[in-house]
C-alpha cells in the first residue's frame, strides 16, 4: 500500500479548490487562464523526469504561451475590463499575469507532488 503525506494531499485539495473557484467565478473564461499552465507543467514533468523543478518552469512557459495564444490569437483572457484601451504596457502586464499564474500553479503542483510521499526519517529503527 502506498503511503501518502497529509500535507501533500491537503495542497492538492487547495489546488483543486482554486481551479474550481476560478471556474465558478469566470465560467468558460477560466479555460483561457488554466489550461496553459496545467498543460505546460504536465508536459514538462513528463519530458524531464529527472528535473525536480520541471513543473515550475513548465507552468511558467505554459502560462506565457497561454497568454500569447489567448490574447493575440483568440482575443480572450484579458484581465482588463476595457479591451479597446489595450496598449503595449497593458499587454505586457496581461502577459505578466498569465506568467505569474503559470508559475503559481506550477509551484503548487511541484510542492504537492513533492510532499505527497512521506520522507523517511533516518536514525529510527523500524522494528
Amino acid at each position: 500500500m502506498i503511503r501518502i503525506s497529509i500535507l501533500g494531499v491537503m495542497l492538492l485539495v487547495v489546488v483543486c479548490a482554486l481551479i474550481l473557484g476560478l471556474f465558478v467565478r469566470l465560467q468558460e473564461e477560466a479555460f483561457f487562464y488554466i489550461t496553459g499552465p496545467l498543460l505546460g507543467a504536465t508536459l514538462a514533468a513528463l519530458a524531464c523526469r529527472q528535473d525536480r523543478s520541471a513543473l515550475i518552469t513548465g507552468g511558467g512557459v505554459g502560462g506565457i504561451c497561454q497568454g500569447i495564444l489567448t490574447v493575440l490569437i483568440l482575443k480572450r483572457g484579458y484581465i482588463f475590463p476595457d479591451i479597446a484601451m489595450i496598449t503595449g504596457t497593458l499587454f505586457l502586464a496581461n502577459l505578466a499575469v498569465h506568467l505569474l499564474l503559470g508559475l503559481a500553479f506550477g509551484t503548487l503542483f511541484y510542492l504537492s507532488l513533492r510532499w505527497a510521499h512521506p520522507r523517511t526519517v533516518t536514525g529510527l529503527n523500524e522494528s
